[in-house]
């Protein structure tokens, strides 16, 4: 079933006949879908959606994600649901023992898959004949954290071992992605093109994994390694730890080391940051959903399928190493052979 993007400003979408209208600012009709097959709407920026169609999306459990210009998650529409009362006691009465357990699970499939990918950043740069030594010693230091990171017997802990395994991920990375003025990961706001690149990917990876994890009925602002939060809902942003280098980081990495996304596919803000413009979306956008598309193997448990239905699958693992303590295996890239 097909996933839609809208990131034309001031165009809109509308029902009609049982399509699934866009149409421009100036009332001319794009492209239309059969509303029945869409599984996920995303509008970008400003982009209206009428009374109609946005009832028939929620009537048949279509969830439509409102992005900001800049790439921020703003909210979702969503048909009415609610976590039951008993999930609410069972995600409370979590053994804390367990939720560190489970972090720590989370955190090292994190750390796993930024040195797998690492390892294969380090294979092309040999090939090239270019220097190796920043992401050798990176690839040692993350094994380091790892090693420390199961005898942490605290969430913060746990947590610091997180930010310090990607603050040196993110270092490595710079090797290759200093032409496009990369030098470290910078958020709020990006700094540069690929910064603002890999904010918007987080933020339609964001999306993907709401989308995985509202049919468990979790409360989805109780994470387990991530705090409590009103801005974010902490479950989430526990599902998309262990997918951010294979959905996002891989393919903005890339988009820029093969020329398709360029500093000419962003501009700058009054406030300093950089985003990326309509283009630059489109291209983002489009690498996106094929990486989702694209077959993995999960290695703990021997289970091949794409990163999407991996993801849909690592929620219901999540929902019940949330609600029964049992023991979570997260997905991690596999080291290159």
């Amino acid at each position: 079933m097909p996933v839609l993007h809208v990131v034309e400003q001031g165009s809109r979408l509308r029902l009609s006949d049982g399509q699934l209208w866009v149409e421009s600012a100036d009332d001319e009709r794009l492209f239309s879908l059969p509303i029945r097959r869409v599984r996920r709407v995303h509008l970008h920026g400003r982009v209206e959606i009428t009374a109609a169609a946005l009832a028939q999306l929620l009537d048949q459990g279509t969830n439509v994600y409102f992005f900001s210009t800049r790439g921020r998650l703003r909210g979702v529409a969503a048909a009415l649901t609610t976590g039951s009362a008993k999930r609410l006691r069972q995600q409370l009465d979590l053994d804390p023992w367990a939720r560190l357990l489970h972090a720590r699970a989370i955190v090292d499939a994190k750390i796993r898959s930024q040195a797998a990918y690492l390892e294969r950043r380090l294979r092309a740069r040999r090939r090239g004949d270019r220097p190796t030594d920043l992401i050798e010693e990176t690839i040692q230091e993350l094994g380091r954290i790892r090693r420390r990171l199961h005898r942490q017997n605290s969430l913060n802990r746990v947590r610091g071992a997180e930010g310090a395994a990607t603050a040196r991920y993110f270092r490595a990375l710079r090797l290759d992605l200093a032409p496009f003025g990369f030098n470290r990961r910078l958020r709020r706001p990006p700094a540069d093109p690929v910064n603002a690149a890999l904010s918007y990917g987080y933020a339609l990876l964001k999306s993907v994994a709401h989308a995985a994890l509202v049919p468990t009925g979790l409360h989805l602002e109780l994470g387990l390694l991530h705090a409590e939060s009103r801005r974010n809902p902490a479950l989430v942003l526990d599902l998309m730890e262990e997918f951010r280098t294979a959905a996002v980081d891989m393919p903005v990495t890339r988009l820029f080391l093969q020329g398709r996304l360029t500093p000419g596919h962003t501009e700058k803000r009054e406030n300093g940051g950089v985003w990326l413009n309509t283009a630059g979306k489109k291209v983002l956008i489009k690498a996106f959903e094929a990486q989702l598309g694209k077959s993995y193997e999960h290695p703990a448990l021997q289970e091949a399928g794409t990163l999407e239905e991996l993801l849909q699958a690592q929620a219901l693992r999540l929902a019940k190493a949330a609600t029964q303590g049992s023991p979570y295996r997260p997905f991690y890239l596999r080291k290159p052979r």
